[in-house]
């Protein structure tokens, strides 16, 4: 199901505010509202990104007689009805001659929800003026609207990796939780916890994406986010004084976080746009007295229980354990079968080997061989498998 997110361009900034008594439209002077493609194909790569390419030339705007301000924005669709629409940031001054520019990384991005395809397929544009007064919703007008017509052009987008491979993500971690600094491998599950994977979302080649953690958090205590175990060098700290209001990436006189009550939060971190909050979450989680590993590795015969991490409110469980053999495996509480997690995809899918959001019931997992940090979440199921 598509997600839309509204974004606004830059609005018509030299509009004139007029004092109506009623919130009603006056007249148009002009509504000639014309887009036309600026180019029939865009090609897109990962190389570019992060460059702007221009999707329309607007060579005619309207002209109002009362009105407060003009907001635009760029909607596309794969068929010249909209009968599925994405909106996506762009850039446009409200100005006739002016282009109309996206992101290439937001337009593959469109394209992908939009088709789920690689190949080059056409794309539907189209600009849309919403008029406000005093913050109401006045009137909407689009190009199709205006001009009975709609800008096409042919996109080729690069492939967008889903969900994650083996080697990917590269999550972050919380150090500090319960008053142990110990950053290092040895500290994983007990002062070192990983932040969790999203279910659906997208992870770049360098394993970058979003993440997020919620969990308890003492305001006695203290802590940071690391990258890599035994790494201080890549962190987010918060800003000044400690706290959690002005979050800060690498900065060397960062201070801790520190939440302002006891309770539970919600960390949600994206990498690739490099943003951090941190807030008050109203969960009420389910309370297990065992969270136990079970597999092929101990005949489906008994649990290898996982310690709980006291300092989380016993939420978060942690053990090492090594497989002899490869196997499968799944989670399981308090012992028996009514709750139990196993992948999200198929058995053996080795896309969620090592970490996913583990489905109640899901497959099993197939562990390689070796020794393993095992951690596990109890309030959204997400798992990681640490190859130590």
């Amino acid at each position: 199901m598509l997600s839309l997110i509204m974004v606004s361009c830059d609005y018509y900034g030299d509009q004139q505010v007029a004092s109506p008594t009623v919130f009603n439209q006056g007249a148009f002077q002009d509504t000639t509202f014309v887009a036309a493609a600026t180019s029939s194909s865009v090609t897109l790569t990962e190389a570019t990104a992060a460059d702007s390419t221009e999707i329309l030339t607007v060579s005619a705007v309207m002209t109002l007689v009362k009105t407060a301000s003009i907001n635009y924005v760029l909607q596309l669709s794969s068929n010249q009805n909209f009968t599925d629409t994405a909106e996506i940031p762009c850039s446009f001054d409200g100005k006739a001659g002016s282009k109309v520019k996206v992101l290439n990384s937001d337009l593959n991005t469109a394209f992908d929800n939009l088709t789920g395809s690689t190949s080059a397929l056409p794309v539907y544009a189209r600009l849309v003026a919403s008029i406000t007064n005093s913050g109401t919703l006045v009137k909407q007008i689009s190009v199709a609207d205006a001009n009975k017509s709609v800008a096409t052009f042919t996109v080729t987008p690069y492939s967008i990796l889903k969900d994650y491979t083996v080697n990917i993500p590269s999550t972050w971690y919380i150090v500090g939780l319960g008053g142990s600094w110990d950053n290092s491998v040895n500290g994983l599950g007990s002062s070192l916890i990983p932040l969790n994977v999203v279910s659906g979302n997208e992870y770049n080649t360098t394993g970058d994406g979003k993440f997020v953690y919620t969990g308890y958090f003492s305001a006695s205590t203290t802590f940071k986010l690391i990258h890599t175990p035994g790494d201080w060098n890549t962190q987010w700290g918060n800003k000044s004084a400690e706290g959690i209001d002005n979050p800060v990436k690498n900065d060397a006189g960062s201070s801790n976080f520190k939440v302002p009550a006891d309770g539970y939060y919600t960390i949600t971190l994206n990498s690739v746009k490099n943003t951090l909050t941190i807030a008050a979450n109203s969960v009420t989680p389910t309370s297990y007295s065992l969270i136990g590993l079970i597999g092929a590795f101990n005949s489906w015969g008994g649990d290898v229980a996982l310690t709980p991490n006291t300092n989380t409110n016993g939420h978060f469980w942690y053990t090492t354990y090594t497989f002899a053999s490869d196997t499968q495996c799944k989670f399981r509480a308090n012992g028996g079968w009514d709750t139990n997690w196993g992948t999200p995809g198929s058995d053996g899918d080795p896309l969620y080997s090592l970490t996913a959001v583990g489905k109640n019931g899901g497959g099993n997992l197939i562990e390689k061989a070796g020794t393993y940090v095992v951690m596990f979440n109890d309030i959204d199921g997400c798992y990681w498998f640490y190859a130590k």
